[in-house]
């Protein structure tokens, strides 16, 4: 699991972004699947976000 510290886009609220797909760009300039938003902290104002890896693995599996 890893922390986004990012803004949100103007006039949408971060709570209920739960299952939104995250991008990000490698340093090669391909955008790339980062992962799923979890949860907005609001105290912090960061994203908890499950990793590409992670997802990739529970959802290659037959008994997941």
């Amino acid at each position: 699991m890893v922390k986004v510290k990012t803004p949100f886009p103007e006039g949408f609220s971060p709570i209920g972004m739960s299952g939104s797909a995250l991008y990000g760009m490698d340093r090669n300039g391909n955008v790339r699947f980062g992962g799923a938003v979890i949860e907005f902290n609001e105290y912090t104002n960061e994203y908890m976000v499950i990793g590409a890896a992670i997802l990739s693995g529970l959802l290659g599996h037959e008994n997941a």
